[in-house]
């Protein structure tokens, strides 16, 4: 499966959106002039990154809803350009981080609920009956989810969802206790958009931010190993009250933990890492300046096209010359030793993982001539015409994986484990930020001239 971006699993996803005051290009979607238009009732504003893959689909949901409700709903959208150095935006609904994007307000209030055309129908023809219950359309369902809507210290239920005879109930929600821990000297480790989508998910939740070094955080740095990195997120065990809680822990996104607090021993649940976070930092590896892992599965194209964004980056010291890199390729064991390993595009990708661990460890001084012939301009051709243009021999590199290439691939399965890498293309910065999204890898002073295709995305396994 191959995706633009890493999902939060535990979560709907959100979108929402506002005006912006600098970086924009605003534009106005209009229904058809009919004959009697009616006034509009309800605004809808929609704030995304023209580039974003996701615009595309945004845009379609729009004209879905225009269609849909005609003049009774005007929709307004705003094109925000990225600014590479603040990575935010400040506008009359405040300020947001570009990871948040793209985002709706309906009725200057943020929306929530999942990005979807039905969810979203039923949310508007409730914005428009509540100011003229006459113009509500009696053919859309109520709600559909039970995150269509949200109200402050309430959970929500979805009666009969989908059918005319659906319903949204509301009941109070459990008080759960939420502790973060994070490290506040790191810019990167941005937990806004995590904690808006958790309280929406708890609208009940209450937080507590520490800093890991603080001597408060103390009960909890224990859990600070692999695989819990910073920022962490531990939930109370009042979650086990929420509708949600089974199914999260069945599919092991809830990891129970019993830290030793002032209290006493306390079961607690760690939401699992990667849910809510592109970039986590591991504090207990051993630090290695100025060095890049990189971590891609050898026939994602994805992989390919950021492998290729650093060498040309290099070529052209757009990034400093004293960086180094290394390649880590993501697969697994296969379930009877006799097959050896697998990987998501197959077993001539594992062929490939194989080949370019054993050009890295042994002919390091070709390895990236090799990277950009074969993932550049002999990607189509049989992988031996990029080892003859790096001046490698085939024959050789195929004797080598033979006899060692099984002991490097396990190695970097290994670590990709440990790490909990799933996706291509993956980075760890000097052994200790781990960084899911290129996009994110430009906040990074050594990879701020890096020039990120607008196609970029993940492969994920």
């Amino acid at each position: 499966m191959m995706t633009g971006k890493w999902p939060r699993l535990i979560l709907v996803m959100a979108v929402a959106g506002g005006l912006w005051s600098c970086a924009i290009k605003k534009t106005t979607v209009r229904p058809p002039t009919p004959s009697k238009r009616p006034s509009p009732l309800v605004t809808l504003e929609a704030a995304f990154l023209p580039l974003d893959p996701r615009a595309r689909n945004l845009t379609a949901l729009l004209n879905t809803l225009r269609e849909t409700f005609g003049g009774l709903l005007t929709i307004h959208t705003f094109e925000v350009q990225e600014d590479s150095t603040s990575h935010r935006f400040t506008g009359p609904h405040g300020t947001v981080d570009v990871e948040e994007l793209p985002i709706l307000w309906i009725q200057d209030h943020r929306y929530e609920g999942p990005f979807g055309v039905e969810p979203l129908k039923a949310v508007v023809n409730q914005a428009i009956r509540a100011v003229d219950p006459a113009h509500a359309r009696t053919d859309i369902p109520a709600c559909y989810t039970d995150f269509d809507f949200s109200r402050k210290g309430y959970q929500g239920k979805c009666v009969h969802p989908g059918t005319p005879q659906a319903r949204f109930d509301w009941q109070p929600a459990p008080r759960i206790r939420l502790t973060v821990l994070t490290d506040r000297t790191n810019p990167l480790l941005n937990i806004r958009p995590a904690l808006a989508q958790l309280k929406h998910q708890y609208p009940g939740l209450t937080e507590t931010v520490l800093d890991f070094q603080d001597p408060s955080a103390q009960p909890w740095r224990p859990l600070l190993q692999q695989p819990f990195p910073l920022p962490l997120f531990l939930l109370d065990q009042r979650v086990e009250a929420t509708p949600s809680f089974k199914e999260m822990q069945a599919r092991g996104w809830l990891v129970p933990v019993t830290p030793s607090t002032p209290q006493g021993l306390s079961r607690s649940y760690v939401l699992h890492p990667g849910l809510l976070s592109d970039v986590m930092a591991f504090p207990h590896r051993l630090p290695q300046a100025k060095t890049l892992d990189v971590f891609i599965m050898s026939q994602c194209p994805f992989g390919a096209q950021a492998s290729l964004t650093l060498l040309d980056a290099r070529k052209r010291r757009l990034i400093p010359p004293d960086t180094t890199f290394h390649w880590h390729y993501i697969a697994d064991r296969a379930t009877t030793p006799a097959a050896g390993f697998t990987s998501m595009h197959g077993p001539e990708e594992v062929a490939e993982d194989l080949r370019q661990l054993i050009i890295q460890t042994r002919f390091p001084a070709q390895f990236l001539t090799y990277l950009d012939k074969r993932f550049g301009e002999l990607a189509q051709a049989p992988w031996q015409q990029a080892a003859l243009a790096s001046h490698l021999e085939p024959t050789a590199i195929e004797e080598l994986v033979r006899t060692d290439g099984a002991n490097l691939l396990t190695a970097d399965i290994q670590l990709t484990h440990s790490l909990n890498v799933h996706a291509s293309p993956t980075f760890l910065w000097e052994n200790q930020l781990l960084i899911r999204d290129l996009r994110q890898l430009t906040k990074l002073p050594p990879f701020q001239r890096l020039e990120i295709n607008p196609t970029s995305g993940s492969c994920r396994k």
